[in-house]
């Protein structure tokens, strides 16, 4: 009987709604939402949209243009990546996504404003680094410190941020483009994904900036 009770309990506390949603942890996954909105979705699908008209009007190839993306990832992964794991640990998952958010945000405001390959590598380079400091993996360091029963559905929802971002951000181009150029609408891009990323982050509560410290 006793070994039914107990069993009885566990499925019961299992099914029980967590406690550890509150205003504060939903604070937390809407910020994670955002800025893997901002940082991932934007760059994995907003880029590419752009390439043709660099191909257009700089004349590069379109393998030149394709390579930034490998090139950053070759360098910036095994260079940063471990080392951005050491800052997490270091200063908390809050300062590196303030840090990644701002420079995605630089990234592609310089992308809009280039002139020579050599620039667009860099600022791609920038981007990148931008990922890896302010993307997933402080966004998986602060869930973690909130959640424990529900963790993963903090972090399911976070990361539909990268799907609808990704299905945002081409629509959003086209629009921009139409009306101010693809070179203000990839500045005008980096603007909006600072912005938003930043506000996400700094609009937690004090429990927040104390917890992820």
């Amino acid at each position: 009987m006793q070994e039914a009770s107990n069993s009885a309990n566990f499925i019961a506390a299992d099914l029980a709604p967590p406690a550890e949603w509150n205003r504060g942890s939903f604070q937390v996954t809407a910020a994670a939402f955002t800025v893997l909105f901002c940082i991932v979705g934007m760059a994995l699908w907003g880029l590419p949209f752009y390439y043709d008209f660099m191909v257009q009007q700089f004349g590069w190839t379109r393998g030149q243009v394709t390579s930034g993306n490998a090139l950053s990832k070759l360098v910036v992964g095994p260079l940063f990546g471990f080392f951005a794991g050491w800052m997490v640990d270091r200063f908390g998952p809050r300062r590196l996504m303030l840090a990644g958010i701002l420079m995605a945000g630089a990234a592609l405001i310089g992308l809009g404003s280039i002139s020579t390959l050599g620039m667009f590598y860099f600022f791609y380079m920038l981007n990148a680094l931008g990922y890896v400091c302010g993307g997933p993996l402080p966004s998986q360091v602060l869930l973690s410190r909130w959640f424990e029963r529900s963790r993963g559905k903090a972090m399911g929802f976070a990361y539909l941020g990268i799907g609808l971002g990704g299905a945002a951000v081409p629509w959003i181009s086209h629009t921009l483009v139409q009306h101010f150029g693809w070179q203000a609408a990839l500045r005008a891009l980096g603007f909006l994904r600072a912005a938003a990323g930043e506000k996400a982050v700094s609009r937690e509560n004090e429990r927040l900036a104390r917890c992820a410290r």
